[in-house]
């Protein structure tokens, strides 16, 4: 295998195909040397946006740095604002009653709340559906990051309606005075931005 690759290689090389060449080159790395330098060209990125992009953004009146973070490539996507805002609402709460929905914080900042997600596994991680959730007590603070618009839409059987059942679930688990900061992308689930313009969630 090895020598059918210098072959190659030597072909490309005395026809002057370069890109090929390169292209070759990456071929023969193994799939963990792929991801390697995969994990480093975004590192890469993740540098020269840092040197030359904005740092912050304001979001009603407060300011906040974009988040940055390696695992899923925050600044390519809704995290980099998601994860700021709501990182500051959990440190600025006065309350142990907790509940996220969806285990996507865990990733990026440390915490010892609860957490509702129907797929994912892991400490303080209850896998039951949020529209099957009926807890002992109430919550004062429920967040959400980037996971309502795959409910009822990324299900073998899709259910557009759930996600108002799933919105109208989660108020009825806030306490008196309780807070629900629920943050997703637009563009992801169609059904979910139509209720969205039309104020249909309430």
């Amino acid at each position: 295998m090895r020598s059918k690759l210098v072959r190659q290689a030597r072909a490309e090389l005395r026809d002057r195909r370069y890109r090929n060449l390169v292209r070759l080159a990456i071929h023969s790395l193994s799939a963990r040397m792929r991801r390697r330098i995969v994990v480093i060209s975004r590192y890469a990125r993740w540098t020269v946006m840092s040197l030359t992009s904005p740092d912050h953004f304001v979001f009603r009146g407060d300011r906040y740095r974009y988040f940055r973070h390696p695992h899923n490539a925050t600044w390519e996507n809704e995290r980099a604002v998601e994860i700021p805002v709501i990182r500051r609402v959990l440190e600025n709460a006065d309350t142990t009653r907790v509940l996220e929905v969806g285990n996507v914080l865990r990733r990026y900042i440390a915490h010892d709340h609860e957490v509702v997600d129907k797929y994912e596994g892991g400490r303080n991680v209850l896998n039951v559906d949020i529209v099957d959730f009926s807890p002992e007590h109430r919550y004062d603070l429920i967040v959400s990051v980037s996971t309502l618009e795959h409910v009822g839409w990324d299900e073998e059987k899709p259910d557009p309606g759930k996600t108002v059942r799933a919105v109208e679930r989660l108020r009825s688990l806030l306490a008196p005075g309780g807070q629900a900061i629920l943050t997703l992308p637009l563009g992801y689930n169609p059904h979910l931005d139509g209720l969205l313009s039309d104020g249909l969630l309430g």
